[in-house]
């Protein structure tokens, strides 16, 4: 089977079980666009350019981006990759399927690595969208990810020996990471106390 944007964005909505409305479909094929995988570089049967290994799959560049084997495979090394636990925004907004423009700001707020999406002659990126600011990432060691600053706020301060410690909440963010706060915190308080 030969796959267009168009097609191949359909099927890719139709294996992660998400709808397959025109929404979806629009913003699915901006970002093949903005990655330029497949058609408009080395990266056979990687529209989104992903890294996930797979066997027989060759990197095409320093970052490990893929050339796969069939659409099959990149197909289902984009599924991995977009199910793997950290794209969780952009799958909330394929789940509604309702605002190209919500699915194309989860891409760029998220850690795949496009940054800029154009859609219907705008250019897209965490800035431009209304009421988001990016996401600042900060490396958690043991967890293989980071913590979006912007999730976090000031709940308190406590005066030791002259410094201040600063004791900071969650607004948002996934469970591990809250949980991951939450323990720190509870050390350090523990540990001030």
């Amino acid at each position: 089977m030969t796959y267009t944007p168009t097609t191949w964005a359909q099927r890719l909505l139709g294996l992660l079980g998400v709808p397959v409305t025109d929404a979806n479909v629009k913003a699915m094929v901006a970002w093949q666009k903005a990655e330029g995988g497949h058609w408009n570089n080395p990266d056979k049967y990687n529209p989104l350019n992903t890294t996930q290994s797979m066997p027989g799959a060759v990197a095409t560049n320093s970052h490990g981006v893929k050339a796969y084997t069939s659409w099959d495979q990149g197909l289902t090394a984009t599924v991995k990759t977009l199910t793997n636990g950290l794209y969780s925004g952009i799958l909330d907004a394929l789940r509604r399927g309702d605002s190209a423009e919500s699915v194309v700001g989860a891409v760029t707020r998220s850690p795949w690595g496009t940054k800029t999406i154009s859609l219907d002659g705008s250019t897209y990126n965490p800035k431009d969208i209304p009421g988001v600011t990016p996401a600042l990432d900060v490396p958690v060691p043991g967890l293989g990810g980071g913590i979006d600053l912007q999730s976090l706020m000031v709940t308190g301060a406590v005066l030791l020996g002259g410094v201040v410690l600063v004791v900071l909440g969650m607004v948002r963010g996934t469970a591990p990471v809250r949980q991951a706060v939450e323990q720190k915190a509870t050390a350090a308080a523990g540990a001030v106390v």
